[in-house]
């Protein structure tokens, strides 16, 4: 069942101007620009996984990080997972670190699950290590799995594998990558070609989205799926069904700062409760099939009165007249996670290309579409101009083109490389500061259910809990919903804590 941006939504983007930076999701994207170079994207620093090792007899592990520089790490995070069942403890903390989440207090805590976060106050200068111990209440494992080092400090999040040479777009650890494949000897440090495993989400170089760019779309030869389903670290037992997407979202979300695999695991279970399904499907319009509104993947358009939504002007609520056609376009939205350029000023060309066709939404439930259009979408909302995350009215023309030959399909709300690119890098990371910007000592698992709610009805809380109610089905409920579309793509119930 797709879900619509609601009124109190529509209220949260404009709560949101003026307070976010200029790395926001439309920067670029309409009339107006931020001015974000690449070059502030870029990490400063880069932190890796040089040893992992556990002595199972006496309940001890050891692990060393790197800092490959150019510059000093400040403040960083090491997280990594034990065996399913086991815990990380809380007798043994490295100083200056804590560690979390815990269940407990003092000495005799232990962590929530298996997975473990030390957060450390302290700096790492270029060049250097720091090595720690940690210990658990298992004997029956050799060493972590999933280690990865982060910090906010270095820009961009990096873990990537050790040994082995790097080509061009592929991943340290070794083996080689096109560049719209995926890194062999990335995901999850698995070796590659002659490279020994390292540790991590994905080796540096090896990001599919690389080279994508808020103000020139991603490369039209991207392809989303990992080129061996083995690197994938958000694999399901059924992969044509739920994958096809897993190299962008990971890349995308490494690029926002999220390297762990459960961040994406639990939005693939969000984009199925909003977009229907993970794979696209088409019934051409038909509104009898739901589609072209509804379930339909990466193509799903929310679809008025079919979709819930009996809104005024559509999700955005702007009933005046289209200068660029004369008639009241409705807003939508559009894509795996339902982003609506008509609100947030994403996935807009200042004007239409020449010898290309506007379509205009109009008042129907179902936008005219085929899988093979090369046109854009003509909205009031973006036409008039609308206010941009960043504050900036930015207006345009959103571009709708379905044909992946076509130039100007690299920016194309369709497509799954710069959708996944925007919503992820963009939209998520800035409402995930917005939505945390006023609790403290919150958990990652319940920071990141902040941010999901908040995509629902744009309410925040001051606590480490999901605000209580909200509209549609409540904020929580559909935090459950994403779970729940967890267990359908991956055959089991979350592993981790759940939301309160």
């Amino acid at each position: 069942m797709i879900r619509l941006l609601s009124t109190s939504r529509v209220l949260f983007f404009g709560a949101l101007v003026g307070t976010l930076s200029a790395a926001a999701c439309s920067a670029g994207n309409g009339e107006d620009e931020s001015g974000a170079t690449d070059s502030e994207l870029a990490a400063s620093c880069s932190l890796s996984i040089t040893e992992n090792s556990y002595d199972g007899p006496n309940a001890w592990g050891t692990l060393q990080i790197k800092n490959a520089g150019p510059s000093t790490a400040s403040g960083y995070v090491v997280q990594f997972d034990v065996p399913s069942g086991a815990h990380c403890t809380n007798d043994t903390v490295p100083s200056g670190a804590t560690l979390s989440p815990l269940s407990g207090s003092g000495s005799s805590a232990a962590t929530k699950s298996n997975h473990c976060v030390f957060t450390f106050t302290g700096s790492l200068a270029k060049n250097a290590t720091k090595t720690f111990n940690y210990s658990t209440d298992s004997t029956s494992f050799s060493k972590a799995s999933n280690a990865a080092a982060t910090s906010a400090s270095c820009g961009s999040l990096s873990s990537g594998g050790s040994g082995g040479a790097t080509s061009a777009g592929g991943a340290s650890g070794g083996g080689a990558t096109s560049k719209g494949g995926a890194a062999s000897g990335g995901s999850a440090g698995k070796s590659g070609g002659a490279g020994s495993a390292g540790s991590g989400t994905a080796g540096s170089g090896g990001n599919v989205l690389s080279e994508c760019t808020l103000t020139g779309g991603c490369p039209l030869d991207v392809n989303c799926a990992y080129a061996n389903p083995a690197d994938d670290p958000l694999a399901s037992t059924n992969p044509s069904k739920y994958d096809m997407y897993d190299a962008c979202l990971v890349g995308a979300l490494k690029l926002a700062g999220f390297p762990d695999p459960w961040v994406g695991q639990f939005l693939k279970g969000q984009a199925l409760q909003e977009a229907g399904s993970i794979a696209s499907s088409s019934s051409n319009g038909k509104s009898s099939d739901q589609c072209g509104g509804q379930n339909c993947g990466m193509w799903a358009i929310s679809a008025g009165a079919i979709s819930g939504d009996t809104m005024a002007g559509g999700v955005c609520g702007v009933t005046s007249k289209d200068p660029l056609t004369g008639k009241q376009d409705n807003s939508h939205s559009y894509g795996l996670f339902q982003d609506t350029p008509g609100c947030e000023g994403t996935f807009l060309i200042p004007t239409l290309p020449a010898g290309y066709t506007c379509v205009g939404t109009g008042t129907a439930d179902i936008v005219p579409w085929s899988t093979t259009q090369k046109s854009f979408y003509c909205e009031s909302e973006t036409s008039i101009g609308v206010d941009d995350l960043t504050g900036k009215k930015v207006k345009g023309v959103i571009d709708a083109v379905m044909d992946p030959t076509d130039p100007y399909y690299k920016q194309s709300i369709f497509n799954p490389a710069y959708n996944l690119f925007v919503h992820m890098t963009f939209t998520f990371k800035q409402e995930y500061e917005q939505a945390n910007a006023s609790a403290t000592g919150c958990d990652p698992y319940q920071k990141v259910y902040k941010v999901v709610a908040s995509w629902l009805n744009g309410d925040i809380s001051n606590t480490c809990n999901i605000p209580t109610g909200g509209g549609q089905e409540g904020d929580v409920a559909y935090v459950k919903e994403a779970l729940a579309g967890y267990k359908t793509i991956y055959g089991k119930t979350w592993p981790y804590e759940t939301p309160q």
